[in-house]
């Protein structure tokens, strides 16, 4: 039986050769359960994660837990991956068993709190509410008390008519619930019908059938309530939403008190429309509806589906702009899960334009004033979508370049935690992404200009704004080779939206880089649409990788010689980059040309002499056969 050492001895061998898919083979078919080490399966319970094998790395933790019961660290970590996955039950035990091991902890007994409400198991969140008051003398677990005694005075309020009633039916046509089903489409084949019982409590049934337009009809029509779980299959979303309401600890006060359910429903209406002025100054549109019981929903539509985990980071990033919410108001964001592995649905969310089963109120779309909009469903038709660009821009405007791993640590001077202790180069950051810069790296740009793949590989960086597991490793162990490759790669990197600190470089790889074959076999995405096929001076005696190229530049004087030396294959790449050359000259000048004759229609029809603008002044001057011509002062 292989020990501790010897299985990260193995695990360090497949990373210096980047191969995550060994890796993961090795330790799938790893047996680890005689070994009696709880740090040794805790740690590689982390190294398992960062592969994606988290059926693994749960078996792990529970090793951990089996030679070290009552590790209250590891217990959380179970009861957050239980939770992602959609197992309620399982991140309920957990989180029951942290709550006596870190009784000073109040993330835990939210968390099962929760979990108990979303389930409507409402005396068990009495119990663990009570009993959290009596620890910890904290007033909030008070106010859930109250709200939870006060579920069935909703539907009390609804009876009496203290609620709004019904609002007209709506008629909608065949081609505005297709419309409706495209805005609002999520988890493929399943759909939730929202449900109340005598007793006022109020919850959502998975229904595994597809959200047609007659689904969709009948939600619109009043017949039944639907939702959507917002993730589909491939961990992507279709809309960004936030949830703006009374929160459950003032719930119960304000359905007692007309006039304080009225002023705290003013008070969330006047957040969201912060939450849409603020996205109006970045240009992002914005929808905002009246959910139909107690608060605001505010709708994003995206023109194509972007990750989960990329719409997560930008509402967070976009709800981090406003201040903080009044006493009273809970926001909520959507998607609130990054993914949802397996069979698991994730969170839902209501649909507008239903009626609320526990309050008999429409959800509809409304103006800034609080008035609904006349036709709902015209004004639904109009709604712009975003671009996944804009999403990732201000993803960027939001968070900057990621964060330098240990920086906590050097401000605070407390230690950070340390991962499994696997040899190799240090994933941190040295220095600032800011102090780099890609266009004066000769070495990067010469690279860059001699090996498409790895141009459109850069390219893609800074139109997706995001790399693949697969594309991050060719960019990272061909750069990373680099006279300046750490910060190279630091800086692609904190380009994209889904890049974690700890894939950072500190250190220049030493040793061999990719080779070709080896990047054709791990993105050919990529490389079948580059002329992926360089043939490299034989007498280098190397195996191909696109450092090679790299050769040329370290003989600058090498066409300083006798051009007749030269050698066919070096003879090819320098009539290849001519040729590729002289086609971008063309291009540029074509469209020179084009943007000149607008030129010369603006200075003549605005009568002007100069157009002033931040990178210098533009004039134009007419020769002695009335030919203009343009002068750029810098």
């Amino acid at each position: 039986m292989e020990t501790p050492d010897d299985i990260f001895k193995r695990m360090k061998a497949f990373r210096d050769k980047d191969d995550a898919g060994g890796a993961g083979a090795y330790v799938e078919a790893t047996e680890t359960r005689e070994i009696r080490d709880p740090a040794f399966h805790r740690d590689l319970a982390r190294v398992c994660e960062d592969l994606g094998l988290i059926p693994r790395a749960v078996l792990e933790y529970n090793l951990s837990l089996r030679d070290q019961p009552n590790q209250a660290a590891v217990l959380k970590r179970l009861a957050v991956i239980y939770q992602d996955q959609g197992q309620t039950e399982k991140a309920m035990r957990a989180w029951q068993q942290v709550i006596p091991l870190a009784p000073e902890d109040e993330e835990p007994i939210y968390e099962l709190g929760l979990l108990f409400e979303q389930n409507r198991e409402w005396e068990s969140a009495r119990n663990l509410y009570r009993d959290a008051l009596e620890r910890t003398k904290n007033p909030k677990f008070q106010k859930f008390l109250k709200e939870i005694e006060y579920q069935a005075k909703t539907q009390q309020a609804v009876e009496s008519g203290e609620l709004s009633p019904e609002e007209a039916l709506l008629s909608p046509t065949e081609a505005q619930l297709i419309h409706f089903t495209t805005l609002f489409s999520g988890r493929e084949a399943v759909y939730a019908r929202q449900w109340v019982s005598p007793t006022g409590n109020a919850g959502y049934t998975p229904i595994h059938e597809p959200l047609t337009i007659l689904v969709a009809k009948n939600h619109i029509l009043g017949h039944h309530t639907i939702g959507v779980y917002q993730l589909r299959l491939d961990n992507t979303v279709n809309f960004i939403a936030f949830d703006i309401d009374i929160a459950k600890a003032a719930l119960a006060r304000g359905i007692t008190d007309r006039k304080i359910w009225e002023r705290q429903v003013k008070e969330a209406h006047s957040l969201a429309c912060r939450l849409l002025d603020i996205a109006a100054g970045m240009e992002l549109p914005l929808y905002l509806e009246d959910s139909g019981f107690k608060g605001r929903h505010v709708w994003l539509f995206l023109e194509r589906p972007i990750p989960a985990k990329a719409a997560k980071r930008f509402a967070e990033g976009l709800a981090g702009q406003l201040p903080p919410p009044p006493a009273g108001v809970h926001l909520e964001i959507f998607p609130k899960q990054a993914y949802v592995p397996g069979e698991g649905l994730g969170n839902l969310i209501k649909l507008p334009l239903g009626i609320h089963r526990k309050t008999g109120r429409r959800g509809v779309f409304i103006s800034a004033d609080g008035q609904p909009f006349e036709h709902q469903l015209a004004y639904l038709d109009k709604m712009e979508r975003v671009k996944k660009e804009k999403i990732f821009e201000a993803i960027q405007r939001f968070f900057g370049p990621a964060p330098s791993p240990g920086a906590e640590e050097r401000a605070t001077g407390a230690a950070v935690p340390a991962g499994p202790s696997i040899p190799g180069p240090e994933l941190v950051v040295l220095k600032p992404v800011e102090e780099y810069k890609p266009d004066q790296d000769l070495q990067l740009q010469f690279l860059l200009g001699s090996c498409e793949v790895l141009n459109l590989l850069t390219r893609k960086i800074f139109e997706e704004k995001e790399l693949t597991n697969e594309e991050r490793n060719v960019l990272t162990y061909v750069l990373g080779h680099l006279d300046k490759g750490p910060e190279a790669v630091n800086f692609f990197l904190s380009q994209t939206v889904n890049a974690n600190p700890s894939m950072f470089l500190k250190s220049r790889f030493q040793g061999n880089p990719m080779s070709c074959p080896k990047i054709r076999s791990r993105i050919p995405h990529i490389t079948s649409k580059a002329d992926c096929n360089c043939q490299f001076d034989p007498r280098l005696n190397m195996y191909p990788t696109p450092l090679l190229h790299l050769h040329g530049l370290q003989q600058p004087g090498a066409l300083a010689g006798d051009p007749a030396k030269l050698s066919a294959v070096k003879l090819q790449q320098i009539v290849k980059e001519y040729i590729k050359i002289k086609g971008e000259m063309k291009r540029l000048q074509v469209l020179a040309e084009g943007l000149e004759k607008t030129l010369i229609e603006v200075f003549k029809q605005s009568e002007v002499q100069q157009i002033p603008t931040p990178v210098g002044t533009l004039k134009m001057l007419t020769s002695g056969e009335g030919k203009p011509n343009f002068i750029v002062e810098i």
